[in-house]
């Protein structure tokens, strides 16, 4: 008896990453001959066979196989006998985070960080005092599987709370920044070129006729800087203009991936590796990106988080800032650390017009040659235009 995924599902089984929808795949494979009439074998020893194939642990072999067999609960989602979702690594493809109300979402964490140790007892606790009746005070949503409110387990509430709150609430801000702060290039000591990229976006300061429009614009700016010679190699302008109904038209992100693409193709990057420093707003990098670059090219392009975190930085203790964007270009350094000494453009005078040539590395091959399923991350929308 073989297992199979049925055909009204194959729409969901499609949507996981392939390395989720492969593991399924060897689960129920596996599995199968534990599920055909006559066997011989002693399930325990095929359970052990199946651990040592897949190196885990038997437990979790044990706990996937009656599962499947039986139905049952896996925290608070309830699986039906024979349903392959529950083969499903949720930390490889987690589920989509449930609303909670506020105050709940702050009583927890409010008892988290009074919890020295775990958070998981703060939310047993939690819900001691919710069916004692001690919290009837709190917006709690309807009762949902696991006899709990819907949206309230461990897991969904843990997304709600950053671990470096947790941190800076148990240990202090300074084992909070060591731990989960932004990190800063203090020096161009045992750089190369090409070893940092820094794209940004900018607003300049000034304003152009724009004729197919008939009105005055403010110029838009995507570029991306070589942190070790200070060239900044790449450039892509356009209007920021008003639309009919009184709203601003302004760089989005579908062209920032467009224009990541245009970086990685026609210039590349090092064969020693390249991090990109990206940021949080049009110019951010978002996590499948991430992954799918760092797939793609044997994990020689890499993604370091932006050093500004948000208006909440101050509240963390950092640097609080000015938001709401700039005339000028974003300088790899900030002010909550040490600079880097060498300023920018006198790296880029030293360097001279050789920069150019310096930056041409191993690319990505063009649009056609990569899998459509993967050239599809870099695809622009023509409703953007």
């Amino acid at each position: 008896m073989s297992l199979y995924i049925p055909i009204k599902d194959a729409a969901e089984f499609a949507a996981l990453p392939e390395t989720v929808r492969t593991e399924v795949m060897r689960w129920l494979a596996d599995l199968s001959p534990l599920f055909e009439k006559g066997l011989k074998e002693r399930v325990g020893h095929v359970l052990h066979s199946i651990a040592r194939g897949m190196n885990i642990h038997i437990s979790t072999v044990r706990r996937n196989y009656y599962l499947y067999k039986n139905g049952g609960y896996r925290h608070t989602t309830e699986f039906q006998p024979g349903d392959w979702r529950c083969l499903v690594n949720r930390c490889k493809a987690p589920d989509e985070k449930e609303a909670v109300p506020k105050a709940i979402v702050e009583e927890f964490r409010k008892r988290a960080g009074l919890n020295q140790r775990k958070s998981k007892p703060a939310h047993t606790e939690m819900l001691s005092d919710w069916r004692a009746g001690k919290l009837a005070k709190l917006p709690w949503p309807e009762i949902g599987p696991g006899n709990i409110p819907i949206g309230c387990s461990y897991r969904n509430l843990m997304r709600f709370i950053k671990p470096y709150e947790v941190e800076a609430m148990r240990e202090g801000d300074g084992s909070a920044m060591a731990k989960y702060g932004p990190q800063f290039l203090s020096t161009r000591v045992g750089l190369y070129v090409g070893s940092h990229y820094i794209p940004d976006d900018l607003l300049r300061d000034f304003e152009a006729l724009w004729i197919r429009g008939c009105q005055s614009v403010r110029v838009m700016e995507l570029g991306c800087l070589d942190f070790f010679s200070g060239h900044r190699f790449a450039v892509y302008r356009r209007p920021l203009f008003m639309r009919e109904n009184g709203t601003r038209d302004s760089v989005k992100e579908a062209e920032f991936r467009f224009f990541l693409a245009g970086i990685l193709r026609n210039v590349g990057y090092s064969p020693r590796g390249t991090q990109f420093l990206a940021e949080l707003g049009t110019a951010a990098i978002r996590d499948a990106l991430k992954e799918w670059l760092k797939q793609w090219t044997g994990g020689l392009v890499t993604v370091r988080d932006a050093g500004i975190t948000g208006k909440e930085q101050i509240i963390l203790g950092k640097n609080g800032g000015r938001g709401g964007g700039k005339p000028c270009g974003r300088r790899p350094r900030r002010p909550s650390c040490r600079t880097a000494r060498a300023r920018p453009r006198n790296a880029r005078r030293r360097a001279g017009q050789r920069s150019r040539s310096h930056l041409r590395f191993a690319s990505i091959p063009a649009g056609g040659k990569i899998p459509a399923r993967c050239a599809a991350i870099f695809q622009r929308s023509n409703s953007n235009h």
